[in-house]
């Protein structure tokens, strides 16, 4: 398991499987109050797809963030956010494009109703590997991507929306292998503050 809400009655636990349509899929599953399995469901395609963050939707759902190679064509893993109802299906995928490699790690809620994701992407924008920042709409509609970073692998690993914009927190890796913690504020456009 990778991630867990609950609404103090049930719990859906996020994860991989190797049981899937592919490699590896993502797998959610929901509990009831005593830890009986609700339901269980996998969502991914032929390549490997997986999920490593999740987020309450507020209605009984869950918005789960990871990866996945069958959106990308098997070539490359794009980040994906996959928002699923109370029953267990699906209603819809979004998928963060680009030329390298993305993950989203983190979830958090937005300030309008949509929410931010953060992980890594392979761009060598700023270094080798940079953190990611992502906004959606309550629709999955991909608002905007911000690329964070300075020398070195770069990974956002969690996100948190305050009263004067967002707080990210990752890990920067140099090229003698040392990691340091860095926290970046950005206003709620995703620009540095």
């Amino acid at each position: 398991a990778r991630g867990v809400v609950t609404d103090g009655e049930t719990g859906i636990v996020v994860g991989d499987t190797t049981k899937g349509a592919g490699g590896t899929d993502c797998l959610i599953f929901k509990v009831d109050g005593s830890g009986d399995s609700v339901w269980l469901k996998t969502f991914g395609g032929a390549k490997d797809d997986g999920c490593l963050a999740a987020l309450s939707d507020g209605d009984g759902g869950v918005y789960a963030a990871g990866y996945s190679h069958t959106a990308g064509g098997g070539a490359k893993e794009v980040g994906s956010v996959w928002r699923i109802d109370g029953s267990g299906s699906q209603l819809w995928q979004a998928n963060v494009q680009s030329a390298a490699h993305n993950r989203l790690l983190a979830l958090a809620p937005g300030a309008r109703l949509g929410l931010f994701a953060v992980g890594q992407r392979g761009s060598g924008v700023a270094g080798g590997l940079d953190a990611l920042l992502v906004a959606l709409d309550p629709s999955g509609n991909v608002g905007g991507a911000v690329t964070l970073g300075k020398s070195g692998d770069d990974v956002a690993r969690s996100v948190a929306l305050y009263e004067r914009g967002l707080a990210v927190v990752g890990e920067r890796a140099d090229a003698g292998g040392k990691s340091n913690g860095w926290l970046q504020r950005l206003d709620a456009w995703g620009a540095r503050m």
